[in-house]
């Protein structure tokens, strides 16, 4: 009895002695996947001083005064829904590496009641040899692939930013600094008899490349739809084409993106500003160009400032033929000038502040012009790991 308990004390110490050692293998311990998980904790404590047209919490424009009473109600806004959780698991065969991701944030559902979404769900197949890459399920619009660095979760919505997260199935191909991609795209339909049988067929070619002690990137995009829903007699043609720059001389990081296009609407977060009626009663295409630059200064290691402005101009034929139709979501113009500051407190933790000025630029039917104004104030606190 005393040798087999020597025995089971030897192999249990030499288990001991063994553990440091394949916790530090390069195979996980509990999976045979590589494993990381991500999240952040995010608090937005939000005074407009006008009346906005929101999306789920998430800045629009200014609300149409012709409509809401002189458009005066400011407002207090706690917002936690930009909290995330993220999980992705990877791994490779040979040249072959394969990834799913999976994030969720709490925009599903008004107070107090947050539920969950899915912000991404998608799988990769890369070829490490080849440089080609295939993404299937939800994911950002894989063109004009650049967002502003606001604070507030809306990122410039219909004031200048075309985005937003939609299923895909997108082929992507790298070679010696340039990527070029091609993708079918399009949002969910809310039943069969409500949606177009073709997606939105999208390309873009990007070129990152150094100069002067800093890395940049040039893209062109482009995306074209031709919609036969059953609401348009003949059919409609969506088209966008854009460009995006980004020019990184640490410190300093100055990008943007300008496009132009027709029938651009909820698929890139512009709801309602993609077709008209016009006077005979045919649906059309609504004609509009836009954009957004924004530059941001990291002064210190824990301190960066950034200011930018982004506009969006849909042609003034469109809104005087769809005016009135849905006054809040429709102008002549809009935009929307913001400055920010973040700085970090500890690890993982800071504190952030937003001023934004939006002017939206509408029409009565007697032809006249007015605005409508408003500003927001945005305190963040924010905890990411």
């Amino acid at each position: 009895m005393r040798g087999w308990t020597l025995r089971i004390l030897t192999v249990a110490l030499c288990l001991c002695l063994a553990l440091p050692a394949l916790a530090s293998a390069d195979e996980p311990v509990m999976s045979k996947y590589n494993v990381k998980i991500w999240g952040r904790v995010k608090m937005d404590y939000i005074y407009d001083t006008s009346q906005f047209v929101c999306y789920d919490d998430f800045l629009g424009v200014p609300a149409d005064s012709s409509v809401t009473n002189g458009q005066g109600r400011s407002s207090t806004d706690f917002n936690p829904r930009d909290t995330r959780l993220g999980f992705s698991a990877s791994h490779a065969v040979g040249e072959w590496a394969g990834k799913g991701v999976v994030e969720i944030d709490f925009y599903n559902g008004g107070n107090p009641n947050l539920t969950p979404r899915m912000r991404l769900g998608y799988a990769d197949l890369a070829n490490k040899d080849s440089g080609t890459s295939v993404r299937a399920g939800q994911d950002w619009n894989p063109i004009l692939q650049l967002n502003p660095s606001t604070i507030d979760f809306g990122v410039l919505s219909a004031t200048g930013n075309l985005w937003w997260r939609n299923p895909q199935f997108t082929i992507r191909q790298d070679w010696e600094g340039f990527q070029f991609l091609v993708s079918a795209l399009e949002a969910n339909r809310a039943g069969t008899g409500t949606k177009t049988d073709m997606p939105w067929l999208l390309a873009r070619a990007a070129y990152s490349f150094d100069m002067a002690g800093g890395k940049h990137m040039l893209a062109a995009d482009f995306g074209y739809q031709h919609d036969q829903d059953n609401v348009y007699t003949d059919g409609i043609d969506r088209l966008v084409y854009g460009a995006e720059f980004k020019f990184d001389f640490s410190p300093v990081l100055f990008k943007g993106e300008v496009w132009t296009g027709q029938g651009i609407g909820g698929t890139f977060l512009r709801y309602n500003l993609d077709t008209y009626t016009n006077g005979a009663g045919d649906t059309k295409a609504w004609k509009a160009w836009g954009g957004w630059a924004d530059l941001t200064y990291k002064i210190m290691p824990k301190w960066s400032v950034t200011a930018g402005i982004g506009y969006d101009n849909p042609d003034n034929a469109g809104y005087k033929a769809a005016n009135l139709a849905n006054p809040n979501r429709e102008f002549l113009y809009s935009y929307n000038a913001y400055a920010n500051t973040w700085y970090t407190l500890g690890p993982d933790v800071k504190v952030g502040f937003e001023v934004m000025s939006l002017t939206a630029k509408r029409q009565k039917t007697d032809n006249t012009h007015y605005k409508d104004k408003g500003n927001r104030f945005n305190l963040s606190l924010y905890y990411g790991f």
